[in-house]
């Protein structure tokens, strides 16, 4: 009998930086190793059939990253979280065990604690002034898409305003906090962009981004 899952973890300290490709070359080699049995796909390279949901950017971390897969034999849910985190490299961790639903699909929102630190400390106003930029009614940059022949750089000009639901911004010694709640899709490293086009003195020196949770259409917390 196959049991489909859901597996929550954590993506911090050094596991950061591993990529997506990354990412998926080392989570069945952990489940390999904690000798967890679960499906791979037929054909001449099979491959460990897992799917996570919402693949996160190099450098972010996260509390809430979900990963699909499906086992061969039951297991306690206990006994596979312990020998799956004695597995896995550092930065990573097993959470919860989850059942597959709602459908990936169903995942429009997601949630973000961002940190824009300045090395000579905030500047005057500076949260003032960055939340009446994004109070806008338009705050137009470039992200990057597909390249083609008509358009080499890929880059495309993009209105960050309908993909955001909320933004907050609050200071803290030496750093700037932003609370960002926004379509699933939004990368929030457009905003710190955007930060830099629209007010230039205000740009910080350097910014770190935490997935905090993911939502439905509804807002309600996807797991």
């Amino acid at each position: 009998m196959l049991n489909s899952h859901r597996l929550r973890f954590e993506k911090a300290g050094p596991a950061r930086y591993l990529s997506h490709l990354d990412l998926i070359r080392t989570l069945p080699r952990a489940f390999r190793r904690a000798e967890i049995p679960i499906k791979y796909t037929e054909g001449f390279n099979p491959h460990a059939a897992m799917s996570i949901l919402l693949p996160l950017s190099v450098g972010f971390s996260s509390a809430c990253e979900l990963l699909d897969f499906t086992l061969l034999s039951p297991m306690e849910k206990e006994e596979l979280l312990t020998r799956l985190n004695a597995a896995l490299p550092e930065g990573l961790r097993a959470l919860d065990l989850l059942p597959p639903a709602p459908k990936a699909g169903a995942l429009l929102h997601a949630g973000y604690t961002a940190r824009l630190y300045y090395d000579d400390g905030v500047p005057e106003g500076c949260t003032e002034a960055l939340t009446e930029l994004f109070r806008r009614e338009s705050i137009v940059t470039e992200k990057k898409g597909k390249k083609s022949r008509k358009n080499p750089s890929g880059l495309t000009e993009f209105d960050l305003k309908p993909a955001i639901r909320t933004v907050t911004f609050s200071e803290e010694p030496g750093e700037v906090r932003m609370r960002l709640l926004g379509a699933a899709s939004l990368n929030p490293t457009l905003l710190v962009k955007a930060v830099g086009e629209q007010l230039p003195d205000l740009t910080p020196d350097f910014a770190s981004f935490h997935r905090e949770m993911v939502y439905d259409g509804d807002l309600n917390p996807f797991f």
